[in-house]
């Protein structure tokens, strides 16, 4: 099911812990250390807002660039594609853009 998310409802959540499911392996945790907005267009009589998020993980495993089921405790499940940012003091960082 399609679900339209909207930054607010992440800058609610920053700070908190977001569960990874990946197929055939134990579960990632990424902290959402960062929401961003990135400003909004009109299209017809809709408003999209544009944003991106910065998870931060494990430096192993490193996820690959791909569409994953995120959990979180109150936004529930979500599929949030993910680019790699690559590794910055310790801590694997990857971001997600929604336009």
């Amino acid at each position: 099911m399609y679900q339209r998310l909207s930054q607010r409802e992440f800058v609610a959540h920053k700070g908190t812990a977001f569960t990874v499911i990946i197929e055939g392996q134990e579960a990632v945790l990424l902290t959402l250390v960062e929401v961003k907005s990135l400003g909004t267009r009109e299209t017809g009589s809709l408003t999209i807002e544009s944003f991106s998020l910065i998870f931060e993980g494990p430096t192993s495993p490193m996820l690959a660039q791909s569409s994953f089921e995120f959990v979180h405790d109150h936004m529930g499940e979500l599929a949030i594609f993910i680019v790699p940012l690559g590794p910055i003091e310790g801590v694997m960082r990857y971001e997600a853009v929604f336009n």
